[in-house]
């Protein structure tokens, strides 16, 4: 997550964000490791699946969902009556993940590219949007909260988990870095890395 207020850092650091993350050599590697990347990371993809509280027929939306979790979980989740759509800022992560869904037999799992700062769906359209590590690299973390509330229903929960709220051993996190159930509009939250107060300007600490 770019640390500046400076607008042409930031958008220095988009450019580059976006470039490091669709560069074919990235790409192939989390091919190459993927297993182990899922095998690593169980904990918090399960987390996920707990702590948002998913349940059949929900439309969910994962953010930066790259080679495919925990997007193929959630689609597992929801079942047949329920969809997901992945999302990630370029198609080349989601060629791993395609592959991974026909060979699960999953069906209800959509892939759109999309920056997670300028979401293109409309407001009130999911049920649920997930994200699991990538907030602590967008480079304006304020506007991917604020996407999340605009295109989630009435009393719908977006959850990201933080890169350090974990324990050993693998595993899952303690808590949602922030959830909407208990938090209508993006006013305060509680940000679990620093512990101060964040608000629609970002993190304060």
């Amino acid at each position: 997550m770019a640390s500046t207020s400076d607008p042409t850092k930031i958008e220095k650091y988009r450019v580059h964000a976006h470039r490091e993350w669709t560069d074919a050599e990235t790409v192939a590697a989390w091919r190459k490791w993927h297993a182990q990347i899922a095998a690593f990371t169980r904990g918090a993809t399960d987390a996920i699946l707990e702590a948002v509280h998913i349940r059949p027929g929900m439309h969910v939306l994962d953010l930066a969902s790259g080679v495919g979790d925990p997007a193929l979980s959630l689609a597992q989740a929801v079942g047949p009556a329920g969809r997901v759509t992945a999302t990630d800022l370029g198609r080349g992560m989601f060629s791993l993940a395609e592959e991974l869904a026909r060979e699960r037999g999953i069906t209800n799992l959509e892939f759109r590219e999309a920056n997670a700062e300028a979401l293109p769906f409309a407001d009130r359209s999911f049920d649920a949007v997930t994200c699991r590590f990538a907030i602590m690299l967008v480079p304006d973390a304020s506007k991917v909260l604020r996407e999340s509330l605009r295109v989630l229903k009435p009393a719908g929960e977006p959850l990201s988990l933080p890169s350090a709220s974990g324990s050993s051993r693998g595993s899952p996190p303690r808590a949602p870095l922030f959830s909407n159930r208990p938090l209508r509009l993006l006013r305060t939250l509680t940000c679990r890395t620093c512990s101060c107060s964040v608000n629609a300007t970002g993190c304060a600490g």
